[in-house]
């Protein structure tokens, strides 16, 4: 098969497809793996430079040339030419020829296809193939056999898909004829590429080509890569300088960089194949690998070792990655990254593994780097890494790696050169094993460690030593010299031969340091001098000689001075550390340094009158006072106190004579004092030493140092460290020796921790002297920081002063709880606040009003919320041990808070806070202060009623009692009626409403204050009295629940209908139904004046309500006509045209009427005539009885019309009888009352007086109580004439 076969053959089965959404399916694929394998235009030539390199590696070298002809780009090189298995992989998806094979870099076969990211034409020529890749080539490509394009593309629209075929060209070569040139023969593989941006990307290929760094790990030992651009040509190039044994990059014939390589090849342990294997992102050909390789590159300069610049430190994968990894070299590996290897996966079990192996395998090199016959041996910690960050999977797998590394390689020498542990090496910073011996300083740290250090252990000085402390190495410097010092291994070795050359060791140490000043002022503290009694001393405790107030615990030995008097260089060097020549200041300075060694109870008196002696010689300077702050006076009661801690007695005289109101032991002893006229002089010598006579503001200026504060105020704040002002801290020179620009503060201010007697004091003092001065109180002081150099130099803002910290940190704040608090846990001393919460909330316990700065810098409470009112009232009942008075108290108290909580507006999770807290607390009853769970207690609303255990308060709101309600107290506010059944409707009452309603309407316009209209408010009233029900009753009975409280009433209201016993026009009915009669009609107040109106004639009401005041003359007069006759009560709205009064019930109880009746009816002819009856559709009727036949035919005896039967009408009557051939006709008039009833009308329309006056027989058939047990009686009435 030829080479044009070949392709051609596999042209037809990458190009056949059985029908187009397959083409475009794999088209798609092509277009994401080539978009996604590569992010920079530029990077397509990283694929080219890997293939080239893996094409060469056999040979150890690779050329490769890079040309421009047009808009094409020609990338050339001479490694192995294109084999048919070559052709076959970049013409497929993944099916690549360096899956199987370990000396090449790619894992998928895909990396060529970065190029179509870059080009739609591309073309290939490896000896005698040459074939191209070309988009256009396939643009409207149909195959036959795929059926009608117009219809294919037409579904494709309808699904709303891409409806234009692809074809996947990325992976169908073309047989492509190019003209013969040398140029062809001389390389083995060209890739012709055709680009649209041609000159951006020469730019581009420029930059990236500059950085000779990507050849660094390339396979080739020797790598050259030319681009020729016409005129122009860049050469960059990799090779070995045998001679170094360093790598050298160079560009155009110049050196850029040097290194040196190191390549580890290791096996791949069994466990970790096994979990490879079992990891499904695992690429098939690392599941085969049983051996693997790490290449480190360190970058050398000069012949010195170089950290890797930050922005360069990337991660290979034979070329770079753009992935950084904090460490100071490079390093290469076959990571599996994405298909652009710009990326590493997190996530797969390959690159865990490898990265856990980077520092194994890196300090491994390191170690060989640092062996005595290493050129680079005092070079090392250069490049030694630290610990990553750990923020992902691969970081946190380089610190496992890394802590095995340091725990088990041997990498740092030894000062004999060879190579220790991490764990077994000491650096002794400080050089002192220089001048001791070795095994003092061992004995020392490995009993202060339990460790097992040998003089083996220490290490040479080796740059940088920072590094040697980051990885772990054991540090001996400055700060430890006071414990090896004090330490009995030394003392017990050190003679005083011996301690000059200390001391000349420790002043030689100074001179040759450049921290000159950092090392002066920590040896000012460390004890190195032998006094006279062989005790090692600080130089700052002694003096050069003899002083009447010392002993010898203070004079340098006199060996050690004799030849400290000889060398005036250390001499003055001493002086500058703080020893001083005896003299009363120097021993002024040795109190201030070590009060405790110099004053004590027995001889306190003596020693401050020495130093008063010393003051009255004006031999005391002001820092010297402000120091001496810290020394202490004897107390009235023969404690020792300092300075800054104590009030002067009275006997001084001080300006607020403290000791008559608080008793603490704070007060200077007058033994001081000698004679009767030094008084004055003292208290002015006890002031300057900041002792107080007054409670107040006061400063501590000439930048005070943080330790010295520490001394007087302890380290919670000052601690620079550990305390508050370490948040100020920014850089780096911090320490017990920074200095603050001054300290304001409140005397005294300390003694309120805790002390709730002394706090009310000191509050209420400061409060109202004014010297709570917060201008003053919260400037900020500046923090001075620095070492070395820079010693307390550089200034920071301290933004929240150590008072203002104090008071919002410490338990100062007195409360009304009798003890004392933070001032954020306390509440604003408000009237209001203290009258509510009283004890049972921590109240600020002070006489004083508080200002609203002062409120703003105590960050008190300042309003009640609903969980304090719980806590009060939870507080409150807990209370059980008080007084009457207390109790009263409390009471009002808990209804203040009751009145507070209706005022709330209450969320559905605030209600729910409430409910809760009532079931597991209690409220105070009513009766005898007694408190009980709510829900055992009761509220009632309803007059008369009574319940055990009723809630306090008497007489609570509506608002109150919802909230006692949300507690769980039981409301009764639903009464249950319990009502007779013999109830009749009474419309004489409501009739009576209806005849007064234009008077109800004059006392609802004239009594309400706002302007109302006569006639609208009459319209309603009369409205609303429609609608109302009246009903008579034997009895009513009222509860609400409970049985044991059941009780009698004369009436009962629900809405629109009213109950009552007896004669409603009785006083004792009327009155219980006023008032819900008032609250119906909506008028208040008037139940006296609705009850005259009841029972008087219109008349007389209309003259009452003039003695009354009203204005009767609102009402029309037309409205008067209805009331001339006091017996025709009805509603002139429901008269109907024969003037027959109306009412709604009036039908519903006729119709009752007549059913009775009816059945009355046929009652009486069933006895009469001993004969059974026949329905008809108009009534009922007997046909015949026995005897009263008519020859064969019967005849109708009785015949009943009931004229209503089967619907209403209105006949003049309800009945008529025809009987025996006479006709009598009865109408039905019913009541709900009794016959006893003292006046129970009924009407007679006009129809029906003129149907009696012709009729034979008219009877009214009277129905009494018809609603309950109906009775009836027949009434005969006629029309007669007397004349």
């Amino acid at each position: 098969m030829t080479e044009k076969e070949f392709i051609d053959n596999l042209n037809h089965n990458n190009s056949d497809y059985s029908n187009p959404d397959q083409a475009i399916w794999v088209a798609s694929a092509c277009d994401t793996i080539s978009r996604d394998i590569n992010t920079d235009s530029q990077h397509f030539i990283y694929e080219l430079l890997q293939n080239a390199d893996d094409a060469s590696n056999k040979k150890d070298r690779l050329d490769i040339e890079i040309n421009f002809s047009g808009d094409y780009i020609i990338f050339s090189h001479k490694g192995e030419p294109f084999s048919e298995v070559d052709i076959e992989s970049i013409s497929s998806i993944g099916d690549g020829t360096k899956i199987e094979d370990s000396n090449k870099t790619g894992f998928k076969g895909i990396g060529f296809k970065s190029v179509f990211s870059q080009s739609d034409y591309v073309i290939i020529k490896s000896k005698s193939f040459c074939f191209r890749y070309d988009r256009n080539h396939w643009k409207e490509y149909w195959n036959d056999k795929w059926g009608n394009k117009d219809i294919w593309q037409s579904q494709r629209q309808a699904k709303r898909k891409n409806y234009q075929p692809q074809m996947p060209w990325q992976i169908i070569p073309i047989w492509h004829e190019l003209k013969s040139a040398p140029f062809w023969n001389e390389w083995n593989v060209s890739t012709i590429i055709k680009h649209n941006q041609i000159e951006k990307l020469k730019r581009d290929l420029s930059i990236l080509l500059s950085d000779t760094q990507i050849l660094l790990f390339l396979r080739s030992k020797k790598v050259v890569v030319t681009v020729v651009n016409g005129d122009e040509k860049l050469i960059i190039e990799k090779s070995t300088n045998l001679e170094t044994k360093t790598t050298t990059l160079r560009r155009n014939g110049e050196l850029q960089s040097e290194w040196i390589i190191k390549t580890e090849q290791f096996d791949i342990p069994l466990n970790t194949r096994e979990e490879i294997n079992a990891d499904e992102k695992s690429p098939q050909k690392l599941k085969h690998s049983l051996r693997t390789e790490i290449s480190f590159a360190i970058q050398v300069e000069q012949g010195e070792l170089k950290a890797v610049s930050e922005p360069n430190r990337l991660i290979f994968t034979y070329l770079p990655t753009s992935i950084k990894c904090d460490v100071p070299f490079l390093v290469n590996a076959s990571f599996l990254t994405d298909a652009g290897r710009q990326h590493l996966h997190q996530d797969v079990v390959w690159n865990n593994w490898l990265f856990n192996q980077i520092p194994l395998k890196f300090l491994k090199w390191v170690a060989e780097l640092a062996h005595r016959g290493s050129d680079y041996r005092y070079q090392f910690l250069k490049i030694v890494p630290h610990k990553l960050s750990g923020s992902n999977m691969l970081e946190q797998s380089f610190n496992e790696g890394y802590k095995q590394a340091l725990n088990t390689i041997s990498f740092i020498p030894n000062q004999n050169g060879d190579l220790l542990k991490v764990s077994e090496a000491i650096f002794d910073k400080t050089s002192i094993s220089d001048c001791i011996e070795k095994q003092i300083l061992i004995n020392h740290i490995n009993q202060k460690l339990q460790k097992n250090f040998t003089t083996d252990s220490f290490i040479p000085h080796i740059e940088p030593i920072n590094t040697l402390k980051k990885i772990g190495v054991e540090m001996f410097v400055i700060d430890d010299l006071e414990e090896l010092f004090a330490s009995t291994t030394f003392i017990n070795e050190h003679k005083i031969v011996d301690n000059y050359n200390l001391i000349c060791f420790l002043y030689d140490k100074v001179n040759d340091s450049n921290d000159r000043e950092e090392w002066n002022r920590k040896l000012k503290n460390i004890p190195f001098i032998f006094n006279k009694n062989l005790k090692l001393y600080k130089p700052i405790h002694l003096l050069l000689g003899q002083h009447s107030r010392v002993t010898d615990e203070q004079i340098i030995h006199n060996d050690v001075l004799s030849e400290v008097r000889n060398n005036r260089e250390i001499y003055n060097w001493l002086l500058n550390l703080g020893v001083q020549e005896p003299s009363d200041t120097a021993f002024i300075d040795l109190v201030i340094e070590n009060p405790e060694t110099f004053i004590n109870t027995l001889n306190a008196i003596e020693t401050i009158q020495f130093i008063f002696n010393i003051y009255r010689n004006n031999q005391i300077s002001d820092s010297q006072f402000q120091e001496l702050r810290k020394i202490k006076l004897l107390t009235k009661k023969g404690t020792l106190l300092s300075c800054e801690k104590c009030y002067l007695s009275n006997f001084y005289e001080p300006e607020s004579k403290l000791e008559y109101l608080y008793g603490g032991d704070i007060y200077v002893d007058e033994k001081y004092v000698e004679g009767k006229d030094e008084k004055v002089e003292w208290k002015a010598f006890f002031l300057r030493m900041k002792v107080k006579q007054q409670i107040g503001k006061y400063e501590l200026n000439n930048r005070p140092s943080l330790q010295s504060l520490i001394d007087s105020f302890g380290n919670d704040y000052f601690d620079i460290v550990n305390g508050y002002i370490a948040r100020f801290r920014i850089g780096f020179g911090y320490g017990s020796h920074n200095e603050i620009s001054f300290l304001r503060n409140l005397s005294f201010l300390e003694y309120t921790v805790d002390s709730v007697v002394f706090a009310k004091l000191f509050w209420n003092s400061v409060i109202f002297t004014q010297e709570l001065d917060l201008n003053y109180l919260t400037e900020n002081p500046t923090l001075y920081y620095g070492t070395g150099n820079g010693y307390n130099r550089f200034p920071v803002s301290i933004t929240e002063t150590y008072f203002q910290w104090f008071v919002l940190n410490k338990n100062c704040i007195p409360t009304t709880q009798g003890e004392c608090k933070q001032s954020k846990s306390v509440y604003l001393n408000t009237i209001e606040i203290k009258e509510i919460a009283g004890k049972y909330l921590p109240v600020f316990d002070c006489d004083s009003t508080i200002e609203r700065e002062l409120r703003k810098l105590f960050g008190f409470i300042e309003h009640l919320n609903l969980d304090d009112y719980l806590t009060i009232l939870k507080n409150i009942s807990n209370d059980t041990d008080l007084s009457e008075e207390e109790k009263k108290e409390n009471q009002r108290r808990i209804k203040l808070i009751y009145g507070k909580l209706a005022l709330l507006t209450l969320s559905d999770s605030e209600k729910e806070v409430i409910k809760s807290w009532g079931k597991t607390n209690k409220l105070l009853a009513k009766s005898d202060n007694v408190f009980f769970e709510p829900k055992d207690l009761s509220v009632v609303t309803v007059k008369g009623f009574k319940a055990s255990n009723l809630a306090y308060p008497d007489g609570a709101t509506s608002e109150i009692i919802e909230i006692l309600r949300l507690f769980g107290v039981k409301i009764v506010d639903k009464i249950t009626p319990d009502i007779s059944a013999d109830k009749t409707e009474v419309k004489e009452l409501k009739n009576q409403l209806i005849r007064i309603s234009p008077l109800i309407a004059l006392i609802y316009v004239e009594e309400s204050k706002a302007l109302k209209d006569w006639e609208d408010e009459y319209n309603q009233i009369y409205t609303k009295l429609q609608g109302i029900y009246f009903y008579e009753t034997s009895e009513i009975y009222l509860s609400y629940g409970n049985e044991n409280d059941k009780q009698s009433r004369s009436s009962w209201s629900e809405e629109n209908t009213f109950y009552y016993v007896g004669n409603w026009s009785s006083l004792r009915t009327l009155d219980s139904l006023v008032e819900p009669l008032c609250n119906f009609l909506n008028i208040r107040y008037v139940e006296r004046i609705l009850i005259v109106l009841l029972l008087e004639t219109f008349e007389n009401s209309i003259e009452y309500l003039k003695e009354k005041g009203y204005d009767v003359s609102l009402i029309p007069e037309d409205k008067f006509l209805l009331e001339e006759n006091d017996d025709n009560i009805y509603s002139q709205d429901d008269i109907r045209e024969e003037n027959r009064p109306y009412n709604p019930s009036d039908e519903a109880l006729g119709r009752k009427g007549e059913e009775f009746v009816y059945e009355q009816l046929q009652k009486i002819y069933i006895h009469k005539y001993k004969s059974p009856l026949k329905e008809t559709s108009t009534g009922f009727k007997i046909i015949s009885v026995p005897g009263t036949e008519i020859g064969n035919k019967k005849v109708d005896i009785v015949e009943v019309f009931w004229l209503n039967k089967e619907h209403n009408t209105t006949a003049n009557h309800d009945f008529r009888i025809c009987e025996n051939g006479s006709e009598i006709y009865i109408d039905s008039k019913a009541t709900p009352f009794s016959k006893n009833k003292e006046k129970v009308p009924f009407y007679m329309s006009s129809n029906e007086l003129a149907l009696m006056e012709k009729a034979n027989k008219y009877l009214i058939a009277r129905v009494f109580n018809v609603t309950t047990e109906p009775v009836m009686e027949f009434i005969k009435l006629a029309i007669d004439d007397l004349n």
